[in-house]
């Protein structure tokens, strides 16, 4: 939600009165909402952009946007401040045990009412781009490996691994290598673990391709676009072209800061390179 007159996020305004993130469960936070302007504020549906690509990819594959609950009313049962305190999380952002079955029994309508077709599916991807993502096995996979310095790792209270360095030893150690396996040009990406709003849990890490100048700095905030809401999610940095059918080490330098929690890789993605991309 914004405030019709600020765009202040709800949340903000919410921290703002004294409440922690926990506030659209507290019913002293909806009684202020109540009583200092509860008809102030909007449901902002997102950017024209973030629709029109949402929709457009429904369109492309025959699918369904799930048109989530809510009510303009704030008040009362069946208002969204009792929708929120049912549907979402502690955090008053992610969904509940509640808020996923909702979800869920939407899923099942829609299916129960247009079934799923047989013959239609998704066009196959590329069969030359080569993923590999450990952040849910712990399994780095083929066509990748890395320096004397890392080291597969869980994150702690999470069934989520990670590879990180240990800095404090050489910085000879600090790489990983990968392959390019097909005959054409490619572009690299990696991904690594971010987390907002800022000051990010991780620290700024500069990255370098093998035969590359280039130093790039790895950014650990995630987009504004998620606002002063708590998240910790994977972000992909494009660091370059791969040569058909070769070999590169990219680099990691030891941390330009100090932070709560260390520099964590979780993912490496080559794809078709296509002209004018960031690469």
């Amino acid at each position: 939600m914004r405030h019709k007159k600020t765009v202040e996020s709800l949340p903000s305004w919410a921290h703002a009165k004294g409440f922690d993130k926990s506030f659209i469960h507290d019913k002293a936070f909806h009684d202020v909402y109540l009583n200092e302007g509860g008809n102030n504020w909007w449901f902002w549906p997102g950017s024209r952009d973030q629709r029109e690509i949402q929709e457009a990819a429904a369109e492309a594959v025959g699918g369904y946007l799930i048109q989530m609950p809510y009510n303009e009313r704030p008040d009362g049962p069946g208002g969204w401040l009792d929708i929120g305190d049912k549907l979402l999380s502690p955090d008053s952002f992610h969904p509940s045990a509640a808020g996923h079955e909702d979800i869920a029994n939407r899923v099942k309508e829609i299916v129960d009412r247009v079934g799923v077709p047989k013959t239609k599916h998704v066009n196959s991807f590329s069969s030359v781009d080569q993923c590999n993502n450990w952040l849910q096995s712990g399994i780095i996979g083929e066509g990748v490996s890395y320096g004397p310095n890392g080291s597969i790792v869980q994150m702690p209270n999470t069934e989520k691994f990670a590879l990180e360095f240990d800095f404090d030893k050489s910085n000879d150690g600090n790489w990983i290598t990968v392959e390019n396996q097909s005959n054409q040009e490619m572009d690299l990406a990696i991904g690594y673990m971010t987390t907002g709003p800022p000051p990010s849990k991780y620290p700024k890490v500069t990255a370098t391709l093998d035969s590359s100048d280039e130093e790039i700095i790895l950014d650990p905030e995630t987009s504004a676009s998620y606002g002063d809401k708590e998240v910790h999610i994977t972000r992909l940095e494009n660091l370059g072209v791969l040569e058909p059918l070769v070999h590169k080490k990219i680099h990691f330098k030891p941390p330009l800061e100090k932070t709560k929690w260390p520099f964590r890789l979780v993912q490496i993605m080559i794809t078709p390179h296509e002209k004018g991309s960031i690469a």
